[in-house]
């Protein structure tokens, strides 16, 4: 029988573990310099600020539109350059530097003005006040409990637990009266 050997990481793989670890948490966003580095790049647009947590960087550009004011445009990368999908985490992000009374669209573009240039989500963000003319219109509705047929993760109870968030049971009680 042979010898076991350990495989050895290569200092971008222990970079990457290590992002992976400290990612476990969220941390406050942070403003910082825009490195060198992203300006001018083509096809890209200039950033006006940067902000960086324990998870994600976020360039933050605002455009003025003749029809609807000043959008703010996020542009958000996970830091260690992975492709992870959570909506609530993007829906963090627009609260945290937008505001929470602040709505905003991910679009999915016809292939002609497509930009896809590396692991990032773009949220285009309405001026303050202004809501999309559609989408759901009957008040919050946050629940741990699936839906009939559907699946729902865990809140993280630090930072996803609020004192609205109901159960289906509570809310079928609610439709009852």
């Amino acid at each position: 029988m042979g010898k076991k050997t350990a495989k050895r990481l290569t200092r971008k793989q222990r970079k990457v573990q290590k992002l992976r670890e400290v990612a476990t948490y969220w941390t406050p966003f942070k403003k910082m310099e825009i490195p060198e580095e992203h300006m001018g790049i083509p096809g890209s647009q200039i950033a006006h600020e940067l902000w960086v947590n324990s998870r994600y960087h976020v360039f933050v550009r605002f455009i003025k539109h003749p029809d609807v004011g000043e959008l703010t445009h996020l542009s958000i990368k996970h830091n260690d350059k992975s492709c992870p999908r959570d909506w609530r985490e993007l829906q963090r992000i627009k609260n945290e530097l937008c505001g929470d009374e602040r709505e905003a669209l991910e679009i999915y573009p016809a292939e002609s003005r497509l930009v896809d240039m590396s692991n990032q989500f773009h949220l285009w963000v309405m001026p303050a006040g202004k809501l999309i003319p559609f989408g759901f219109f009957d008040g919050r509705l946050v629940t741990d409990t699936p839906a009939p047929n559907g699946k729902q993760r865990a809140f993280d109870q630090e930072t996803e637990l609020t004192e609205d968030r109901i159960n289906r049971g509570e809310l079928a009680l609610q439709k009852q009266i």
